[in-house]
């Protein structure tokens, strides 16, 4: 979900710093979108960031605040895309190395705010168990 978001993000940046010179420049967003190439490269482009980082995000996201994790990865690699892409088109290739980066980084740091509440297995209900 957040690969594809991330594509719509590029797709959008792409079209707001496209060029005069360019044959799509002047073409709505909606137009940008409905175009069968560019929907097709950016949903395959999305889904094989997608297969190859899931491994690595479950890994990474293994009792961990999920929500919290999850933001600030989707949002370092949105603002990745959005600072860089518009100096660099190449960068659009780096962008799943951001995500990976934050999802390390979420996975090897001490901070409270990434780790989330410890659950005790005292305090769990009756006849419920924790995955780990």
């Amino acid at each position: 979900m957040s690969s594809a978001l991330c594509a719509g993000v590029y797709i959008a940046v792409e079209h707001w710093t496209l060029p005069p010179t360019d044959m799509a420049y002047g073409m709505s967003l909606a137009q940008t979108f409905a175009d069968p190439f560019v929907r097709a490269i950016a949903t395959e482009g999305a889904i094989l960031v997608a297969v190859g980082l899931f491994p690595v995000a479950v890994v990474c996201l293994w009792r961990r605040d999920l929500v919290r994790c999850g933001v600030f990865s989707v949002a370092l690699s949105l603002g990745y895309l959005v600072a860089f892409v518009p100096f660099a088109n190449g960068a659009v290739f780096l962008a799943p190395l951001v995500t990976l980066g934050a999802l390390v980084f979420c996975r090897s740091t001490h901070r409270t705010w990434f780790i989330g509440p410890v659950r005790d297995p005292a305090t769990q209900p009756a006849g419920r168990r924790s995955l780990g």
